[in-house]
């Protein structure tokens, strides 16, 4: 399957993924970035200031995934056919400084079979 590096078709980059048997988190954000998302779109970012355990990873703030479909809380649509981001213009630097084509783009379409 081909498809061209269309963000408002693909959506990839907005899933978890799997990693020594858990989903990771979306994407983590700083305290401010995270406290401004969280008071204009409430439920989409988990504020955790739990410190980590073991080898355990906790984010001290993320996005938080939709778990039933394991992909980030704001991503709407169906993957690889229409997606938007229901937060665009307040997504975090993560997802801002993320290039549609760049490394980390292509890698996951790879892991993807695209």
């Amino acid at each position: 399957m081909n498809i061209d590096l269309d963000c408002q078709r693909c959506g990839l980059c907005c899933m978890a993924w799997n990693w020594n048997g858990r989903n990771l988190p979306f994407v983590e954000v700083g305290p401010r970035e995270g406290a401004r998302i969280a008071k204009k779109h409430p439920g989409l970012v988990v504020l955790d200031d739990t410190p980590p355990t073991g080898m355990i990873f906790k984010a001290p703030n993320t996005l938080t995934l939709d778990v039933k479909n394991g992909r980030c809380a704001a991503l709407r649509g169906t993957m690889l056919k229409k997606v938007s981001c229901a937060i665009y213009e307040d997504r975090p630097a993560a997802c801002r400084n993320f290039r549609p084509g760049g490394r980390e783009c292509l890698s996951i379409r790879r892991r993807k079979g695209l």
